[in-house]
């Protein structure tokens, strides 16, 4: 799609008077059209905050035994570039519509690993409404690669959880200042408020957590991730909750779909993370 055609479906279906479009087109093009470089230096700086030690992001020869080119960036820091993309177009959405929306979805594939050095950017795919929310379908494409694609939903509410399941695993996190601050300078960004995708970054970590005390190791990959969110983060204690997964076993890999919580005092988000590992983590 093209910006214009893009800037005219949210124009209709967000109740944008069209002599916004112009600025509004404008502004679109400027957000998708910003990329940003993969440093691998930033790696070491991004597992201790997210507390993600996978190997494959800093051993070479590990990731090259499971197939990838060089050690991967990793999917919580994709999450976290396509969450400020999203965060960028609802504020120029909110300044122009008469119905104000919220981020409250949000869902990523990841399709093709992305690696340092590459060039990190985001493509409105396509947009539809309904009378209390818009979804996107955008890309983020690691230089001409279709690396994530990812749905983004605002809303005009959050919705509640869906009841709760029996725990499988948990863990406590915290979120502080300093890392926020420290979560923005690996994003290139600046900024005080703390983004919902920072507690999502310790579902994989917990998921690390949970490989480490069954086996004993910290390997596997996770493919897709599947929010909701349901009310803002704050500084404090942080659980993060996996409940029993589905399971099922091709070759010598298991692939499993948890479904997944992060709480405070009340819950902040939940959804799924689908992952695949060699190891058994149900026996």
């Amino acid at each position: 799609m093209s910006f214009n055609e893009i800037a005219k479906k949210i124009q209709e279906s967000a109740g944008i008077s069209p002599d916004s479009l112009p600025v509004l087109e404008s502004r679109l093009k400027e957000i998708s059209t910003q990329r940003k470089i993969i440093h691998r230096e930033i790696f070491s700086d991004w597992s201790r905050i997210v507390h993600d030690f996978n190997p494959i992001h800093y051993d070479e020869e590990k990731a090259k035994s499971l197939g990838f080119l060089t050690t991967p960036c990793y999917g919580s820091l994709l999450a976290s570039h396509s969450e400020q993309y999203a965060l960028k177009f609802l504020k120029i959405l909110n300044t122009y519509s008469q119905k104000p929306l919220k981020y409250s979805a949000h869902s990523l594939q990841f399709k093709e690993p992305v690696y340092p050095n590459d060039s990190l950017s985001w493509q409105i795919e396509d947009v539809s409404s309904t009378n209390n929310s818009l979804e996107l379908k955008i890309i983020g494409k690691a230089g001409e690669k279709s690396a994530v694609l990812s749905g983004i939903k605002f809303s005009d509410s959050l919705e509640l959880p869906s009841q709760e399941e029996e725990t499988f695993f948990s863990s406590t996190n915290s979120v502080d200042p300093h890392n926020i601050n420290q979560y923005y300078k690996c994003l290139q960004d600046s900024n005080c408020s703390i983004p919902i995708m920072y507690p999502a970054s310790f579902i994989p970590s917990t998921l690390l957590e949970l490989l480490s005390e069954k086996t004993g190791k910290q390997e596997g990959v996770y493919l897709s991730l599947n929010l909701k969110f349901h009310s803002p983060p704050k500084f404090g204690k942080i659980k993060t909750v996996l409940f029993k997964p589905k399971t099922r076993k091709i070759q010598d890999s298991y692939f499993y779909s948890f479904k997944t919580r992060s709480l405070q005092d009340s819950p902040i988000l939940s959804g799924e993370i689908k992952c695949v590992s060699k190891y058994n983590l149900i026996c």
